[in-house]
């Protein structure tokens, strides 16, 4: 039928729109639009507005995505390309479209292809008597039907479809629902989460159904053909928050001074079956999405905190990985069996760092020191050997966020290196990578986690920039080993603005995703790589459980199975988890930000040191440990453009504008609808003293 549909398209080039070709193919709505999806995504038709066309040569397919400066660009084969200012106005972050680039070296968005986020919310105002929808989406302008405005009243939320390929200023949108959030302390998360593409946490009638049928505890018929580990200690490790706890751990010293750590992972795929509406919502979702004080689960919280969740004390069912590590770090002896065990103690990472950095013992620890000791003795020698192996380690971006208890964002600061957190870490990336090396060596597709090789090109770019910084870097003559860029990073791991460094190295790699290929993971030197180890809140890891359930349980059905079509199925759930993943990635930032933003607006006339962090037609400045956007307008009175160097100066200091300058500045509003610090820049700092003039 795909064929069908290509050729008529082909004989009424550019002439034949949606409803003449479900009339002549004598299709349904739904199968129609799928087909026209597939072929509009393998490049071979146009849809500008509703007429279906041949894809024509001079055409590319990328991906919207943002640059540093929060501006919308094309990211096409890891090139980000900027959007020419007269092209497509109503385009959302991650919407897949068609393209060519003009004389200026810019993109000319011609066609949406694929709106991913099928859903918007949007608030319902009244201005001077007028009944208006505000989009979330800022950039865009939706008109719905009358007949639904009618229902509508001021305040309300609501759900959105909006048209993918419209010509007119606004985007026509069809009313799904709407949300009864206008007093809910969590309607921005609420918000968010939805616009990203991710469910709220309301569930079917049959899935409520499914869950009520999950047991809640474990019975000894549960524990048949298991090894059994209730009686070795076992631990979890997370933050005092955590209520799904995915793995847990336990630690004894061999004769020979090897250590042999058991890895124990929450047996998720025992409970969730595939072809199950819990199996299809997660499909959906594909990951928990944390946004502030707020979770939406990829399972129902009864599954997440419940009987998946390594509780204390309570017998859980569970896939162990065992694992020898000698004094080099080197793994031997890995076996994956499935599990029982009772988890000894819930251990809180701030008491962790407590007991590994000789501060103190906390109460209730007293029993386990050794223990805890052990295993970071463990996970220093995986880390040490693939450090020799070429591992690079980038400044993590995460916020470390008390909340009072209404939820209001109280306090905040960038996470340091926490000897718990590393512990854990390196601990679960062996875990995941002697499950990887399982996985490729069975007669199963596997489901992996892979990072290519950086363009050297691109790597090279990142040297001239971190150059202009004024660090003193060599270009890269091959990229042959990821030890190539480790001996870069190692030369700005002590710089004090490595966060930002980091960054920049980072943003010229490629992204890491899914994929049934195994392509090795280039920044953490790994040949073998894949995600297992939580598997009660992103997808992949419980397709890992679900193919490892076949292979230790069931070997002998893998000769019944067709493997290229488990193949392609696996393909596609890749692709979509990867997709997810970076627009929970994108959903977190936006709602750290803005927790940020509302708390600041208590600090209104207060001055912070500032970096930036970009300059262009705008500035990228990071204040108080978030970035913000601001025109060279923001920069005070004391600033003068040099126009033989196309710079500007702070005349008291001398010192010119560039990317890592440092400065202090006032803040003088807040933008809550853009989510932006409104900032003025006071001055520059000299390398004796900060230079203030208002």
């Amino acid at each position: 039928m795909k064929e069908k549909v290509f050729e008529l398209i082909k004989e009424r080039n550019g002439k034949i729109n949606f409803r003449e070709l479900k009339s002549k193919l004598k299709i349904d709505t739904i199968s129609l639009e799928n087909l026209l999806l597939e072929l509009k995504l393998d490049g071979k038709i146009l849809q500008v507005s509703n007429k279906y066309s041949l894809f024509p040569d001079d055409l590319l397919i990328g991906d919207v995505s943002t640059n540093l400066s929060g501006d919308k660009i094309i990211f096409y084969e890891d090139m980000r390309i900027p959007i020419a200012e007269d092209s497509f106005n109503a385009l959302l972050f991650n919407d897949v479209v068609a393209f060519r680039i003009n004389s200026d070296g810019k993109a000319e968005v011609v066609s949406i292809i694929d709106r991913r986020i099928k859903n918007i919310t949007c608030e319902v105002v009244v201005e001077d008597g007028v009944k208006k929808v505000i989009p979330y989406h800022k950039n865009i302008k939706v008109s719905l039907d009358k007949s639904d405005m009618k229902e509508l009243l001021d305040g309300d939320i609501i759900v959105v479809d909006i048209d993918v390929n419209s010509d007119d200023e606004y985007c026509n949108a069809i009313l799904v629902k709407k949300l009864d959030i206008k007093n809910s302390p969590n309607k921005q998360e609420i918000e968010t989460a939805i616009s990203y593409g991710f469910l709220s946490n309301d569930y079917s009638d049959e899935y409520m159904e499914e869950l009520a049928k999950i047991p809640r505890e474990v019975t000894e018929g549960d524990t048949v053909n298991r090894t059994d580990f209730r009686k070795l200690r076992t631990y979890t490790t997370d933050g005092a928050n955590t209520k799904d706890m995915d793995d847990a751990w336990s630690v004894q010293r061999l004769e020979n001074d090897n250590i042999r750590v058991y890895v124990h992972i929450a047996d998720v795929s025992h409970y969730v079956k595939v072809g199950s509406k819990i199996f299809e919502r997660a499909c959906e979702v594909t990951t928990s999405l944390y946004l502030n004080n707020t979770v939406f689960p990829m399972l129902h919280h009864i599954l997440s905190n419940g009987i998946c969740s390594l509780n204390q004390a309570e017998d859980r069912l569970t896939k162990t990985v065992i694992m020898d590590i000698d004094k080099d770090g080197n793994i031997y002896n890995t076996k994956v069996v499935k599990s029982v065990i009772n988890s000894n103690k819930k251990m809180i990472y701030d008491d962790v760092d407590e007991i590994l950095l000789d501060k103190s013992i906390p109460s209730g620890y007293e029993a386990y020191v050794d223990d805890i000791k052990l295993g970071n003795e463990a996970a220093i020698r995986i880390r040490k050997r693939m450090e020799r192996n070429g591992m690079i380690s980038f400044a993590s971006d995460e916020l470390n966020k008390k909340y009072d208890s209404d939820g209001k964002l109280i306090s905040y600061q960038r996470m340091g290196e926490s000897p718990a957190r590393k512990m854990i870490e390196f601990l679960m990336i062996a875990t995941n990578s002697e499950v990887a090396k399982f996985l490729y060596n069975s007669p199963l597709p596997g489901v992996f986690r892979i990072h290519e090789y950086p363009e050297l090109r691109k790597i090279n770019e990142a040297i001239r920039t971190l150059n202009q910084l004024g660090k003193r870097i060599r270009p890269l003559r091959e990229l042959d080993s990821p030890m190539a860029l480790q001996k870069v990073q190692k030369i700005l791991q002590n710089d004090e603005d490595y966060q930002i460094v980091s960054s920049i190295l980072l943003r010229h790699m490629k992204r890491a995703r899914y994929s049934t290929i195994n392509m090795g993971h280039f920044a953490l030197a790994l040949y073998f790589y894949t995600h297992f180890t939580s598997p009660i809140r992103r997808l992949p890891d419980l397709l890992v459980h679900i193919l490892l359930d076949i292979l230790l349980e069931e070997p002998e059905l893998i000769e019944a199975i067709d493997l290229d079509l488990l193949r392609a199925k696996l393909d596609i759930l890749c692709g979509h988890a990867s997709h997810m993943s970076r627009q929970a990635d994108s959903a977190e930032k936006e709602a750290d930000k803005h927790s940020i933003i509302m708390e600041m607006k208590n600090h209104i006339g207060e001055e912070y040191e500032c970096t930036i962090i970009d300059i262009g037609s705008r500035l990228r400045v990071r204040i108080n440990s978030i970035d913000t956007w601001v025109s060279p307008k923001c920069l005070g009175t004391n600033f003068k453009y040099n126009k033989k160097k196309e710079k500007f100066y702070d005349m008291e200091s001398n010192a010119y504008l560039n990317m890592g300058s440092k400065g202090v500045a006032v803040l003088t509003g807040v933008d809550e609808v853009n989510k932006n610090l409104k900032i003025s820049i006071l001055g520059l700092t000299n390398e004796k003293k900060l230079i203030r003039t208002r």
